[in-house]
């Protein structure tokens, strides 16, 4: 038998996939917590989460309000793109920068870190395969301690 010659672009196709933004699920929508399959470890559980997202890959805008059954509603926004590329954000621990990151097709990757500081946000968030529901698995790093918990959402 002699060495077979494979492809060049077989083998970039296998090795180095695509991510088109007709293939990147479509995250637009209202979102709804889902509390009882969310689990929160020793992070203080909110009472409830609305967000809507405006996904147009790789243009990301969302804001919502976030209310806890002691403290009130906080509302919370962002508006960049999934594209590895650090932008000014505001946020409860402070001043930074985000940067949100494409994983896979229905995954992106976001990391908040306070200018200064010692705290750091890092987000998995995954939409499921039928679009219904938006999964953000949290880990929050601080001079204290690191905290992870996971919320499910679910499209209204």
């Amino acid at each position: 038998m002699g060495f077979r010659c494979v492809p060049l672009f077989l083998l970039a196709a296998v090795l180095l996939p695509d991510i088109s933004p007709a293939q990147v699920a479509d995250m637009s929508g209202t979102w709804v917590l889902n509390k009882k399959r969310s689990s929160w470890g020793s992070s203080v559980r909110p009472f409830d989460v609305y967000m809507r997202i405006d996904h147009r890959e790789p243009l990301l805008k969302y804001d919502g309000t976030v209310t806890y059954a002691n403290e009130g509603t906080r509302e919370f926004a962002y508006d960049g793109a999934i594209d590895g590329q650090p932008r000014t954000a505001a946020r409860p621990a402070g001043s930074g920068t985000m940067t949100h990151q494409r994983i896979g097709p229905r995954e992106f990757k976001t990391e908040f870190r306070v200018t200064g500081g010692h705290y750091v946000q890092t987000v998995d968030t995954v939409i499921s395969r039928d679009g219904k529901t938006l999964t953000r698995s949290l880990r929050i790093e601080t001079s204290e301690g690191v905290s992870r918990w996971t919320e499910v959402y679910d499209r209204k």
